[in-house]
């Protein structure tokens, strides 16, 4: 099983799951749309992938600038010199110059930041510590997703006006543009776009609080290294998601895995293509857990998908929680677990009635033992038990005190 981890140290979560439900969205012949969905309320927007080549990150203090690798756009940087050879920018040896795309896994990380240094170089610029801007001291060249090319300056970026200063051009000069793009009427979305071939701004994504996964086409970086195009599912920011392979559909224990806020943990890889039928294979034994914007938790079975001729994937969804994830320390601690490691006796100290059920769970779901507690302290047995990590959960009532152990 795989589980994507980020220790989470005590939980309650309600007891209680509420269905699944079927549910599809469609990209379209070749994948040409970007659908970005909701848990809660379904299919949210479905937008043209191909109508747009730049993405500003909204917020004042970011420097992402996305391109739109998922149409085919590839960056590179000039590497013969630095912002005063925009009027003679020279291609001679492009096809040697390194492609630079999005980062498959981080919002943050754009093409134009692959060469950041860090702090204060980010990549296409460097900080100015004295008025807070980002001052543009590099030349790019981007292939546009219609095969067009442009060489592209960001020029700066005013922080404190949440301001972009650029300009971009045919690589012989022709059809300049000086753009001044003023970021903040759209800082109820992640990103704003920009379309080099129409010289305007494409208000193309939903508010941020309106939508949990993106279904697009982006750039993935094969066995590491070999950046290929994938048809797959992105996460909203900060969308917490725990992945589980090779396990039962009815599989319920979500909080056994903690929830990861990569971009690309649903990703591509949970399909394949038959080669020998030319259809998609569909991983049904990959499940995903996910955060809603409400902070909700939702379940996800892909159960079908049909390729390019139509674009459109099946799956199952439903809520497995309404409560948000909390973390209890100290005095608010339902329960006392110890020792951990454990070797003959797992020791429970709490306030126990007569409905309290303590549950052992191995990290593949299978429930271990049960045993019912009462007063203010239990034992459970552990010496048979294989060496390994657990789940313990300690279920009251409407919620789950749940926690790792370890059994030695």
């Amino acid at each position: 099983m795989k589980l994507r981890l980020i220790t989470i140290a005590f939980l309650i979560i309600p007891a209680f799951i509420l269905g699944q439900e079927k549910d599809s969205i469609t990209m379209g012949a070749d994948y040409a749309h970007d659908v970005f969905y909701s848990f809660e309320n379904g299919e949210v927007k479905s937008e043209p992938r191909a109508n747009w080549d730049l993405a500003f990150q909204t917020a004042s203090f970011s420097s992402s600038i996305l391109i739109n690798d998922g149409s085919g756009a590839v960056l590179k940087t000039y590497p013969e010199g630095d912002t005063s050879d925009w009027s003679t920018l020279d291609t001679a040896g492009y096809s040697q110059w390194p492609a630079m795309y999005n980062h498959e896994n981080d919002w943050q990380e754009s093409a134009f930041e692959r060469f950041a240094l860090g702090h204060p170089d980010y990549g296409w610029g460097k900080y100015d510590m004295n008025t807070h801007d980002v001052i543009g001291d590099s030349l790019y060249v981007l292939k546009t997703g219609d095969g067009s090319f442009k060489k592209v300056w960001i020029e700066k970026k005013v922080s404190t006006e949440n301001t972009y200063y650029f300009r971009y051009a045919d690589l012989d000069g022709a059809n300049e543009q000086n753009v001044e793009l003023n970021i903040s009427p759209y800082t109820d979305k992640n990103f704003v776009y920009y379309s080099l071939a129409n010289d305007q701004v494409v208000d193309r994504e939903p508010a941020s609080d309106s939508w949990d996964i993106l279904f697009t086409r982006y750039i993935a970086m094969l066995q590491g290294a070999t950046p290929y195009p994938v048809t797959g599912v992105q996460s909203n920011f900060n969308t917490g998601v725990a992945e589980y392979t090779s396990v039962d559909p009815d599989f319920e224990q979500w909080h056994m895995g903690d929830l990861d806020t990569s971009r690309s943990v649903i990703g591509h890889d949970w399909k394949e293509f038959d080669m020998s039928n030319f259809t998609y294979i569909v991983d049904d034994s990959t499940l995903f857990f996910t955060t809603s914007q409400s902070g909700a938790i939702y379940k996800l079975r892909f159960t079908k998908f049909e390729g390019s001729s139509t674009g459109k994937a099946v799956f199952e969804v439903g809520e497995v929680s309404t409560a948000d994830v909390e973390d209890v320390s100290g005095k608010d601690r339902m329960v006392k677990v110890y020792p951990n490691p454990a070797r003959q006796h797992l020791k429970l100290e709490g306030s126990f009635n007569r409905k309290t059920t303590a549950r052992l769970y191995d990290l593949t779901g299978k429930l271990i033992i049960e045993q019912s507690l009462n007063g203010h302290q239990a034992q459970i047995p552990v010496s048979d038990i294989r060496e390994g990590v657990y789940m313990l959960n300690i279920v009251q009532g409407n919620k789950i005190n749940s926690r790792k152990v370890m059994i030695r």
